[in-house]
């Protein structure tokens, strides 16, 4: 079932990488990784960007970790807002969501198992030249990572 999903996640990020004109659309598509402090693990997933006003947008993501024995597959559903706080380089924003993940560990004591919590989250989107780079800071409460360090780019 874990490698199932796996190959969902690469379906998905080759998606955003073949199909990059979905740009022009009021959904975006995005790619992007990092790291999580408890467990230490890398991750990367993409995620959709969904306007439901001027400054809010919902953005349901996947995402794939992998580190200290451990894969996680993490489903979200941010709810994100722009703070109007802006400049012609930078645009900060604040949110949450409710997320889930199936937890595979590995070694002597195998098991799958289902976590469940809250994230509030903050960062900022960078305007370039090229593409928008996002970087952002997720805490977990309840049993997801304590810390997400995530950084991104759209299409």
């Amino acid at each position: 079932m874990f490698r199932h999903w796996l190959s969902w996640l690469f379906m998905m990020l080759a998606a955003v990488v073949l199909f990059p004109d979905t740009a022009q659309s009021a959904v975006k598509l995005s790619a992007r990784g990092g790291v999580t402090v408890d467990p230490d693990q890398v991750h990367a997933g993409v995620v959709a960007s969904v306007p439901i006003g001027l400054l809010a947008r919902i953005q349901p993501s996947i995402e794939f970790g992998y580190g200290g024995q451990l894969y996680i597959l993490a489903f979200n559903l941010d709810t994100v807002y722009r703070l109007p706080v802006t400049s012609d380089s930078f645009q900060a924003y604040v949110g949450g969501e409710p997320g889930a993940a199936i937890v595979y560990q590995t070694g002597a004591t195998s098991a799958t198992r289902t976590r469940a919590g809250l994230n509030p989250m903050g960062g900022m989107i960078l305007r370039t030249a090229e593409r928008p780079i996002s970087l952002e800071a997720r805490i977990g409460i309840g049993d997801l990572p304590g810390l997400k360090i995530t950084a991104g780019f759209s299409f």
